[in-house]
């Protein structure tokens, strides 16, 4: 993969990741990924290479770091995403923004996210196991990365 290719990569998955930052305990499926994840992956390990080694102190190493622990939020077979939070944070904050919210528009909110939460919990803790050790061997290979080609 070439740089220019990385970096057009790494800035769609940089779009799906502002889409996605309402709630941070939220898993989603890698369906909703703009490039296969471990495409993804090899684009931000490329690019976070050159920055060690062309602009050490470059104010990338830090989003291209959190990008990649980040990639463990998209797992094989979630379907509809799950959430720690039984409420959705983004559907709130979309009533919100629209003038929309009123107490009935909240009460039916609170409600499906009542009926959602017990549905969500048992499927929730699965995949949040696999995400954990996903983002610790995601840390130990950027580890590595940062000692070879640059300084932490």
């Amino acid at each position: 993969m070439e740089l220019q290719e990385a970096e057009d990569v790494v800035a769609d998955y940089g779009d799906l990741i502002e889409r996605h930052a309402g709630n941070p305990t939220t898993i989603f499926d890698v369906r909703e990924l703009p490039h296969p994840k471990e495409k993804i992956f090899k684009a931000i390990i490329l690019m976070l290479r050159d920055k060690l080694m062309t602009e050490p102190d470059s104010p990338l190493l830090e989003p291209l770091h959190f990008g990649a622990v980040n990639l463990a939020r998209y797992q094989e077979g979630v379907g509809e995403s799950v959430s720690s939070i039984p409420m959705d944070i983004n559907k709130l904050s979309d009533l919100l923004n629209e003038g929309e919210l009123d107490m009935t528009a909240l009460n039916n909110l609170v409600d499906e996210s009542q009926s959602q939460e017990e549905i969500n919990k048992e499927k929730y803790e699965s995949l949040r196991e696999k995400r954990s050790t996903e983002e610790m061997l995601t840390e130990v290979i950027l580890e590595q990365n940062h000692k070879k080609y640059g300084q932490k």
